[in-house]
């Protein structure tokens, strides 16, 4: 994890789809911090095809290579 700023950072990490693991790099933003509690969301892109999401010819026409992901997560300190 690199600090951008703040509340803004990279981080690069391992995501496994249909059993196939590639790396990726979120740029993480924390959204809200008090008592224990971090809040932060998540962005980044892929191509499906590169972790092998394509079930056929017509979703190559239909549906973008690209996806955008977005994550939230909430996270509690434990005691």
């Amino acid at each position: 994890m690199r600090a951008l700023d703040g509340t803004a950072f990279r981080v690069t990490g391992d995501l496994t789809i249909r059993d196939v693991t590639r790396p990726i790099t979120l740029d993480l933003k924390l959204t809200d911090v008090k008592d224990g509690t971090v809040a932060a969301e998540a962005r980044t892109v892929i191509d499906r095809n590169d972790w092998g999401v394509n079930q056929n010819a017509m979703s190559k026409l239909f549906v973008s290579p690209k996806v955008e992901l977005e994550i939230d997560v909430t996270a509690v300190r434990r005691p």
